[in-house]
């Protein structure tokens, strides 16, 4: 432990000189960005904001109590995304050549008229982004408190303020930059963390055998709690394949591709990604379900991570651990702020204020998380999911559309799914989960209301 103790701290030395050298490159006033990102660029800083510390503690967590239907949750879907990404990307690129497009809610105001659609959209992205922050701010302090026995509100706070220096002092370059490490060291680590693990099985075949001698329910689907019903991977694959229209983080990282071609081969490249970085998770949930199938989430993730690497390797999984909670989380408030503000200036008070506020209901929600990381983040996958009609039909529309009911549509979409996460009205409809029946109503609704509209204002959705 001490000697994992000292590796940490001299990555952690030379993360903090790279990201201190990064910061002072990069000017937090610098509203205009990159726009030209290359396909390795792209797809990397793409798929470092999308995985992130649940990459390699919530999702072999989630294999190894729910089983191997959840590659069909995880991997199937994941890869899936890359075909929105190619062809919402193809439909900014075509808008973006006819409008100036600094953000996602002017957008929403050109198509809808007045703030009624960017007010929806930034309440939606406020309250159902919280949770994506929280479960990063809660597995990074949950781990180090494992091992280092550090209060989880102690850690949570120190990363709250390392990303909260890094949006204000440093800009989208340096979380760019950002992502590139951090992709680096987490693709590396879980690939090795992933082969120890199938090495102490005896190799695939030899641990499929051992789960399904003590388990085989692991085996199939729905899993051994009965979690994946066709209802949940239906409404989990739509709100995680909506991710790039919905979430600004990914949409501004479509959008920022240099060229068509680039595009194209990074949407490739992030299938690709995703499913390289979610197999080797498979491999150590596997272990986690025939090694430490009764074992808490901590004690697992101390074992596998820590206990059973080489100092080096646990070390490196700390790191990357923490550098991906903190990638992610100042990837979505750099892209929840500029949401707020947008390109103006003088603006300083009210982002400051929005930041606060939302650290806060974040500091706040990952004190009282549980341990289910990939529940947690797909409760924000599905709320945001609920704006992607609206988001769609803003960029189809040719200028000002007429149904200026659609904004109403995702507002009663989101505050339904908002009332029912709280258990205050049932979260099933006639036998069915109300999540998908919400994205089903929303996009049929929404659509029909656009398709109603007059031609001229619209683009066919074909083309």
């Amino acid at each position: 432990m001490h000697s994992m103790t000292l590796y940490f701290v001299l990555l952690l030395v030379c993360y903090i000189g790279f990201m201190v050298w990064s910061v002072r490159r990069s000017d937090p006033a610098d509203n205009t960005d990159i726009r030209n990102l290359s396909a390795l660029v792209g797809m990397t800083t793409f798929a470092a904001t999308l995985f992130s510390t649940f990459t390699l503690m919530g999702m072999p967590n989630f294999f190894r109590t729910h089983g191997v239907g959840a590659w069909l949750f995880l991997g199937v879907t994941d890869a899936a995304m890359a075909f929105i990404v190619l062809w919402f990307g193809l439909k900014v690129r075509a808008y973006s050549a006819r409008n100036d497009f600094n953000s996602i809610s002017d957008v929403l105001n050109r198509a809808y008229g007045g703030k009624k659609a960017q007010v929806i959209y930034l309440a939606g992205l406020f309250v159902f982004l919280v949770p994506y922050v929280s479960i990063q701010l809660h597995g990074i302090s949950v781990f180090m408190g494992a091992v280092w026995g550090i209060p989880e509100w102690l850690l949570s706070l120190l990363i709250l303020v390392a990303i909260f220096s890094i949006i204000q002092f440093g800009g989208f370059r340096a979380i760019v930059r950002s992502d590139l490490v951090q992709w680096g060291m987490m693709f590396v680590t879980v690939w090795i963390i992933g082969c120890v693990c199938l090495d102490n099985l005896g190799g695939l075949d030899a641990g499929l055998a051992k789960i399904g001698g003590s388990n085989p329910a692991w085996l199939s689907t729905p899993g051994p709690k009965g979690l994946f019903g066709w209802e949940f991977l239906v409404a989990s694959f739509m709100a995680i394949a909506l991710m790039p229209i919905s979430q600004p983080q990914l949409a501004w990282r479509v959008s920022h591709f240099r060229s068509d071609t680039d595009l194209r081969l990074g949407a490739v490249g992030i299938g690709v990604l995703a499913l390289l970085v979610i197999l080797p998770t498979l491999f150590i949930g596997l272990y986690g379900a025939v090694a430490y199938a009764e074992a808490s989430a901590p004690a697992f993730w101390k074992a596998v991570l820590v206990d059973e690497q080489h100092a080096l390797i646990g070390a490196l999984a700390m790191l990357g651990l923490l550098a991906a909670a903190m990638s992610t989380a100042d990837s979505q408030l750099h892209a929840l702020r500029r949401e707020f503000i947008g390109n103006r200036s003088g603006r300083e008070a009210l982002s400051l204020a929005i930041l606060l506020v939302f650290f806060v209901a974040a500091y706040a929600l990952s004190l009282m998380s549980s341990n289910e990381l990939i529940l947690l983040a797909r409760i924000s996958f599905a709320g945001t999911a609920l704006v992607a009609p609206m988001v769609l039909i803003a960029f189809l529309a040719r200028g000002q559309t007429s149904a200026g009911a659609i904004p109403w549509v995702a507002a009663t979409a989101l505050l339904t799914f908002l009332v029912s996460t709280f258990g205050l009205i049932p979260s099933t409809v006639a036998g069915l989960r109300l999540d998908l029946l919400l994205i089903v109503a929303t996009f049929i609704v929404s659509f029909a209301l656009h398709l109603r509209t007059p031609r001229e204002n619209r683009v066919a959705l074909e083309t």
